[in-house]
């Protein structure tokens, strides 16, 4: 009932109350996304409370909100810690030997002394509205250090003098026991495309121990490391977890399963939770084409209609236009894309994505000159937005105008350096150009992005071995088989160095 309202979250149809036997059939919460929610999960924009509280030991224990709020009157059930130790045993807790502070300061409670300045810390969003962050969770200076996240007892007037490291070496004589492995480990790694983040987000998913938006969150991220050892298992067994969270993150990344995903993820047309039955269909049409409902029965084909319809509530708006505009394109609705494009576009003339997709768009519809025209529109309302310059770059390579066409892929590189795809492409040109010293630069860069990428590493090793550079090449070659034992290319490279 809550969850609507107070959620981050992309709503599929009306709120009516008593219908619905799940949030899911009315909403789609964000999951811990980067630039929503820092690393380890706490609040970092605008998120509300629903997503945050869905982490919490808490609600897995069947803690619900009206626990804590009236949901007529919308008040506390109780003031101060009062509040807490409705459940919490106060002589284990609500003591200096438990939050190490004083009890009492001027003759009142100490601000110390309460729960929710360590396990609730605020944050101020709109200049004036501190909101409280309700994963409910222990101080982790730790991980301040580690990671570069907020901590409690920095983010008060407490210790906002202290460095990290004495906060956590402080932390550490009090309460050792509380320092257990974090989720926000395997989200940083991923965030910054470290070469082991997929070890780790399959490893974080098969915990039972962890929430169902946590193990949601490590399944969207395998989306980038599609080939790590364990990603298909765990999706695969995502698509029959209890958790509705998990059983949409699970479809929405089936595609990673190839046709036998495909497959499994059939039977999910007619699950129970209607978000689960949208993002299923979504996977099957992006994946098979529209011609998908030519073989689906009645039943399944209701899934089908709900993902249109949930995606047209909220075609109003700019990116829920986007969107509508998205799905038309991939049913072979062109007239209605198009339409949905222009819409968006003209909502929000400053929301690049749209102008981008409408760019793709209309080079797929071989009209090249309207596509170039939306993107260079981008570059210059947006000039950070690295897809536009990356997409431009293509297009303009694909027309032969090869030094315009490093100039874009040149433009992505200084916005996003991390951009791999971009690094190869402008790799290309330079090699095409007859510059393979430029191009040994952008494929180092590359790899430094995507280091385990072995169709990377052999063409990177490929280049370097045309420059001479054989050391280079002998090491990319060998990276790559560790990658891909008996991968042909790969051999033929190491045949070759062999005999140099």
């Amino acid at each position: 009932m809550c969850g609507p309202c107070h959620a981050r979250r992309a709503l599929l149809t009306d709120l009516v109350p008593g219908e619905g036997a799940d949030p899911l059939d009315v909403f789609v919460p964000a999951l811990l996304e980067e630039g929503l929610y820092f690393a380890d999960g706490q609040i970092q924009d605008e998120v509300y409370v629903y997503s945050s509280f869905l982490q919490s030991l808490m609600y897995r224990r069947g803690v619900r909100c009206s626990d804590c709020h009236d949901p007529h009157s919308t008040k506390l059930r109780a003031e101060g810690n009062a509040l807490c130790l409705r459940c919490h045993d106060p002589l284990k807790f609500d003591q200096p030997s438990h939050h190490h502070h004083k009890m009492e300061l001027d003759g009142r409670q100490s601000d110390a002394s309460l729960c929710v300045r360590c396990h609730m810390p605020e944050r101020t969003y709109m200049g004036i509205d501190l909101r409280a962050d309700h994963s409910l969770r222990v101080p982790r200076p730790d991980l301040s250090i580690e990671l570069g996240t907020p901590n409690a007892c920095a983010q008060t007037d407490c210790h906002s003098d202290r460095t990290p490291e004495w906060l956590d070496a402080e932390f550490r004589k009090r309460h050792p026991a509380a320092l257990q492995p974090h989720y926000g480990s395997a989200f940083a790694a991923a965030r910054a495309n470290q070469a082991d983040a997929g070890a780790e987000l399959v490893e974080l998913a098969l915990q039972d121990s962890v929430s169902d938006i946590v193990h949601a969150t490590a399944l969207s991220l395998l989306e980038h490391f599609p080939e790590t050892d364990g990603a298909a298992r765990v999706i695969e067994r995502g698509l029959s977890h209890t958790g509705s969270l998990v059983r949409l993150a699970a479809a929405s990344e089936a595609r990673l399963l190839g046709e036998k995903g495909l497959f499994l993820l059939r039977p999910l047309l007619a699950d129970s939770i209607r978000a689960v039955r949208i993002a299923t269909a979504r996977t099957l049409v992006e994946s098979l084409g529209p011609g998908v409902l030519a073989s689906v029965d009645a039943t399944e084909r209701r899934a089908f209609e709900e993902l249109e319809t949930a995606t047209r509530y909220s075609a109003d708006l700019a990116d829920g236009a986007f969107n509508w505009a998205n799905l038309c394109a991939t049913l072979g609705r062109p007239a209605e894309a198009e339409t949905g494009y222009r819409t968006s576009i003209d909502s929000d003339p400053d929301f690049p994505p749209a102008r981008v997709n409408y760019a793709l768009f209309l080079h797929a519809q071989g009209r090249v000159e309207d596509a170039e025209r939306q993107l260079r529109s981008v570059t210059e309302r947006a000039p950070g937005f690295s897809e536009a310059w990356f997409d431009l770059g293509l297009l303009l390579g694909e027309q032969g105008r090869g030094d315009e066409a490093r100039i874009a892929l040149e433009n992505v590189k200084r916005g996003a350096p991390a951009f791999a795809r971009a690094q190869y492409n402008l790799a290309v040109l330079h090699q095409r150009a007859g510059n393979l010293s430029k191009a040994l630069d952008c494929w180092t860069e590359a790899l430094s992005a995507t280091p385990d990428d072995a169709d990377l590493l052999f063409v990177a090793a490929r280049t370097a071995e045309d420059a001479g550079e054989l050391e280079k090449a002998r090491a990319w070659t060998e990276r790559g088989l560790r990658q891909r034992p008996g991968d042909t290319h790969g051999l033929a490279i190491q045949s070759r160095l062999s005999k140099r």
